[in-house]
C-alpha cells in the first residue's frame, strides 16, 4: 500500500476535534497583580503588568481555555535573568532557576490537553497532583536565559477537557524552577505567595456527576507506600519508582543539560545503548520520543515512519509563527497536545481562531496601560497564526524504525527511554507488591509488553527546547 493511504487511514481513524477556540474573554484590562513572593532572595521576579481570561469551545464532552498575558518592567525582567544567569542549590545540586508559569485545576474536575505560548524555548509539563488519573496541573518553564524582553507582551494558554460536572477555578501562579540531576523534570523551587485566581469555570449540559463517575476513573487518594531505586547500565538515567496509586510511577532521572556538549552527550548515549537494552529485554515496541532538528510538515514526518504510525500518537509538539507580529521576541508560538480518544492530528494541529474573541464590558481592576476593551479586542484579533511544522512527537515505533530514524538527516534524536524505564519497573519486586496489595489480575499491557499500571514520569521528554536555547538561538 502506498504512503498516500496510510496517511489518509491515519486521518479517518483519529476521528475528533481537539484545538478550536470558539470564543476567548479577556475578565480584565491590563493591571498591576498583587503577586508577591516574601522568600525571593535576589528580586521579585513576577510579571509587573497582567491580564487573563476564560474560553470554551463544542467539543464533544465539554472543553475550557485559560490564558494569561503578561508584562515585565525592567527591573523585574533583570531579576528573572539574574536567576537564569546564576546556580543556585536545589535538592541534590546547583542549578540555574528560570521562569515558570503555572495553571492549576483546584476543583478536580478538569484534565489538562494542550498548551499554547509564545515563551521563548518552552518546555511544557503536566502533572496529576491528586492522583486520580487526570491532568490538574500545568506549566510552562522558558529555559531561554534572556527572557523576559522588558515590556514585551507574552502569553500562556492551558486547555482543558471537563470530566466532571459542576463548577470550578483554577489559579495560576508565577515561579521559578531547576532540574538537577535527580530530578525528572523541572520543579518549584520559589513561587509567588498570592497566585491569582482565573475565573471560575461553569458547565452546560453535562451529564451529572453520578452519571459520568459511571464511566469515569473515580479519584483515588495518592499513596507513597514505598520507594526505590533502580542503578542501570544507562548510568545517569536512573529510575525511581513509587507506589503512586492507583499507578506505579517510575521517574525518569534525566541528566542535566546546560551546555551543547551535554546536549550531544546524551543524545549519544541514549542513540547507543537504549534500543540494544531493549533487545536483550525481548521488547518489540517502545514509546519513542522524536525530537527534530526543525519543524517538519505532518506529511513528511509520517513517511520517515512508515506505515507503523496510524494509532499510536500520544503527544505532538509543533511551532507557529504570527504572520501580524512583526517582533521576533515574541512572534514564535509553540502548541503541545495530549492525543487522546481518537484526536484528529490534523484538527490539532490547526491554529485558535483569535477571530472570533468576545470580551467583557467592565474591567475589574484599574487599568495601567489606558486600554479600553476595543484596544484589547484589536490587540487580540490581530493574532494570525501559521503552522511552521512538527518539532516532536511522542509514539509507538519498532525497534528498527527507531535505529533508522536516530541516522535520519532531520532527526536530532529518537529516544524510547520512556520504555525502558517502563520495562525496568514493571520487572521489580516493587511491581510485583504493588499487583498483590492492590489485587490486580488482569494482563493488560501497552505495546512494550509491560503493564499499564506502570506509567512513567515524565511520559514526554523532548529536547527540542534546549536545541532552541543551545543551538538555534546562537
Amino acid at each position: 500500500m502506498s504512503a498516500k493511504f496510510y496517511r489518509i487511514l491515519i486521518i479517518t481513524l483519529l476521528l475528533s476535534v481537539v484545538i478550536a477556540s470558539s470564543a476567548y474573554a479577556w475578565w480584565s484590562g491590563w493591571y498591576c497583580p498583587n503577586f508577591y513572593d516574601n522568600g525571593a532572595p535576589d528580586g521579585q521576579y513576577a510579571p509587573t503588568s497582567y491580564r487573563h481570561g476564560q474560553g470554551d469551545s463544542s467539543y464533544s464532552g465539554g472543553t475550557e481555555w485559560f490564558g494569561s498575558q503578561m508584562q515585565w518592567n525592567s527591573a523585574q525582567a533583570a531579576n528573572v535573568q539574574y536567576y537564569s544567569h546564576h546556580s543556585y542549590w536545589f535538592w541534590c545540586g546547583w542549578v540555574p532557576m528560570y521562569y515558570t508559569h503555572d495553571h492549576s485545576d483546584m476543583s478536580g474536575k478538569l484534565h489538562g490537553k494542550a498548551f499554547y505560548s509564545n515563551f521563548p524555548s518552552p518546555k511544557y509539563d503536566w502533572d496529576d497532583d491528586d492522583g486520580n488519573g487526570w491532568y490538574d496541573e500545568g506549566e510552562v518553564v522558558s529555559l531561554d536565559k534572556d527572557f523576559p524582553v522588558p515590556n514585551a507582551t507574552y502569553e500562556f494558554h492551558t486547555y482543558w477537557e471537563r470530566k466532571m460536572a459542576g463548577n470550578g477555578y483554577l489559579y495560576e501562579t508565577p515561579q521559578l524552577s531547576g532540574k538537577p540531576w535527580c530530578m525528572s523534570e523541572y520543579n518549584t523551587w520559589r513561587y509567588d505567595d498570592n497566585p491569582q485566581q482565573l475565573n471560575y469555570y461553569t458547565y452546560g449540559s453535562m451529564q451529572s456527576d453520578s452519571q459520568l463517575l459511571l464511566s469515569e476513573k473515580t479519584p483515588i487518594a495518592t499513596s507513597t507506600s514505598f520507594t526505590a531505586t533502580l542503578q542501570t547500565e544507562l548510568g545517569p538515567l536512573n529510575v525511581d519508582i513509587s507506589d503512586n496509586s492507583p499507578f506505579l510511577k517510575a521517574e525518569l532521572a534525566i541528566p542535566v543539560i546546560e551546555t551543547q556538549d551535554d546536549l550531544h552527550n546524551y543524545a549519544t548515549k541514549i542513540k547507543d545503548t537504549v534500543v540494544p537494552a531493549l533487545r536483550k529485554l525481548g521488547v518489540k515496541q517502545a514509546f519513542t520520543v522524536i525530537t527534530l532538528k526543525h519543524p517538519v510538515h505532518l506529511d513528511v514526518l509520517f513517511d520517515m515512519v512508515g506505515k507503523s504510525a496510524p494509532l499510536t500518537v500520544e503527544v505532538v509538539k509543533a511551532i507557529y509563527i504570527d504572520r501580524n507580529n512583526p517582533d521576533t521576541e515574541t512572534n514564535v508560538w509553540t502548541m503541545q497536545v495530549n492525543i487522546e480518544n481518537g484526536d484528529s492530528i490534523e484538527k490539532v494541529l490547526a491554529p485558535p481562531d483569535f477571530s472570533e474573541t468576545e470580551f467583557e464590558s467592565d474591567v475589574a481592576q484599574p487599568d495601567i496601560q489606558g486600554e479600553t476593551i476595543e484596544d484589547i479586542q484589536a490587540d487580540t484579533e490581530q493574532i494570525n497564526l501559521e503552522l511552521q511544522g512538527i518539532v516532536s512527537i511522542g509514539l509507538w515505533l519498532p525497534l528498527d524504525t527507531i535505529d533508522g530514524l536516530n541516522n535520519h538527516e532531520l532527526v536530532y534524536l529518537a529516544d524510547a527511554s520512556p520504555t525502558y524505564a517502563r520495562v525496568l519497573a514493571a520487572d521489580s519486586n516493587i511491581a510485583k507488591q504493588f499487583r498483590f496489595t492492590h489485587d490486580i489480575r488482569t494482563n493488560d499491557t501497552r505495546p512494550d509488553g509491560a503493564p499499564s499500571f506502570v506509567i512513567v514520569q515524565p511520559t514526554f521528554n523532548d529536547l527540542y527546547a534546549e536545541i532552541q536555547q543551545l543551538l538555534l538561538n546562537q
